[in-house]
């Protein structure tokens, strides 16, 4: 559920989940799935920049025409490590209600993303088209269908989700600002408290209750879209 300007020439999208792989070899001891976890192992430890094919091909202790018979470029590797990650949640349990279901899952979203930091932007960035997203995303979308959601109601409620946990996860991992200089910014908002009261006021800088506050958020969202559901049917 995502935006993506990067195509392959003559405006045909460019994903590796929709191009023709080449089999594997017989033999070959060599697998997406393991060049996927290299990768993974890089960008959680090292960052997106440190990750290129040439580092990747020398971690796996093989030849570069090796890692290219299985994976192309880059964006493939990362586009397959995304759907890798995603393979690490569960799928919440049919026999809980609608909104413990969805806020579960949501959840478990935001937490997979901040152990995993290059994961927010990167999936912001593309269309994810992988299994294990995609399987995630369906469940999300049924919930939200078997609660009573449809049409336009549905498309909404399902952004706005959406929109909800890739945004918190983002800011949390974006944030890099130490426990000084968040104390020296707020200090600085504090002595312009007539100027800005209302941000003096909530310390916002202070507050470290970043996992409740998604909760709480996520309940407000939820408890909107319940409202919305009922008055649906009203009408």
């Amino acid at each position: 559920m995502s935006q993506n300007s990067d195509h392959a020439p003559g405006g045909k999208f460019s994903s590796v989940w929709l191009r023709d792989r080449d089999p594997q070899p017989d033999g070959m001891p060599l697998s997406s799935g393991r060049i996927t976890s290299k990768a993974i192992e890089i960008l959680d430890s090292r960052g997106l920049d440190a990750l290129t094919m040439r580092t990747l091909a020398k971690e796996l202790e093989i030849s570069a025409p090796s890692l290219y018979w299985h994976i192309r470029t880059k964006e493939e590797v990362i586009e397959l490590a995304i759907d890798q990650v995603f393979s690490e949640l569960p799928i919440p349990k049919e026999s809980a209600p609608w909104r413990g279901r969805i806020h579960s899952q949501l959840t478990a979203w935001r937490d997979l993303m901040i152990r995993h930091p290059w994961v927010p932007s990167e999936a912001l960035r593309r269309v994810l088209l992988g299994p294990n997203f995609l399987a995630q995303l369906e469940t999300l979308q049924s919930t939200l269908h078997g609660a009573g959601f449809e049409g336009q109601q549905h498309l909404t409620a399902s952004w706005l989700l959406y929109n909800q946990v890739m945004g918190s996860a983002s800011a949390r991992s974006a944030m890099k600002l130490g426990e000084a200089d968040l104390r020296l910014s707020q200090q600085f908002i504090d002595s312009q408290s007539e100027r800005y009261p209302a941000l003096a006021r909530s310390h916002y800088l202070r507050d470290e209750h970043w996992d409740q506050n998604f909760s709480a958020g996520l309940n407000y969202l939820l408890d909107g879209l319940e409202r919305q559901l009922s008055d649906s049917s009203k009408s």
